[in-house]
């Protein structure tokens, strides 16, 4: 596992750059109560799987992460490709309070398309560190000596 340490770590802090960016658009968006405390939301829910993949590089934190993070890109995308910004009735009175994040603090549409690839990156990244993990583990039992299922060792 040593030789995957370094993709563990790179796909872990692919993960905090992403929890930094909701944070701070935590921050952004503070004016309004329930955007910033999704953003917060997401942002505490991954940094548990982030620090135990930072420190142990362990298979579940890796495939929740890569499950968070490519659902997060289809989640950006639907607001991102929305209309009026995922409000579909952008001619009542209260639709302006709802605008998503994609319209506010200067997050347009590159900013979004920005954190969309972001998100697919460290999907990647964690999908190919357990692709590599999966072929270190197998090729380590091709080494073992053969045992069969009653533990007796081969003739």
């Amino acid at each position: 596992m040593a030789e995957t340490g370094w993709h563990a770590r790179l796909c872990s802090l692919a993960a905090f750059v992403a929890i930094a960016a909701h944070f701070w658009m935590a921050w952004a968006h503070r004016d309004s109560w329930w955007q910033a405390g999704v953003m917060l939301a997401m942002a505490v829910a991954c940094l548990p799987c982030a620090l135990v993949l930072w420190r142990a590089a362990g298979v579940r934190p890796a495939k929740m992460m890569m499950l968070a993070a490519l659902t997060m890109a289809a989640f950006h995308a639907v607001l991102l490709l929305a209309p009026n910004g995922g409000v579909s009735h952008g001619h009542h009175a209260g639709a302006a309070a709802l605008a998503p994040a994609a319209t506010a603090a200067g997050a347009g549409t590159g900013g979004m398309l920005v954190l969309i690839s972001w998100e697919i990156v460290t999907g990647m990244l964690a999908a190919t560190w357990l692709r590599r993990r999966r072929e270190t583990l197998n090729y380590s039992r091709a080494e073992a000596p053969m045992v069969d299922r009653c533990g007796a060792s081969p003739t």
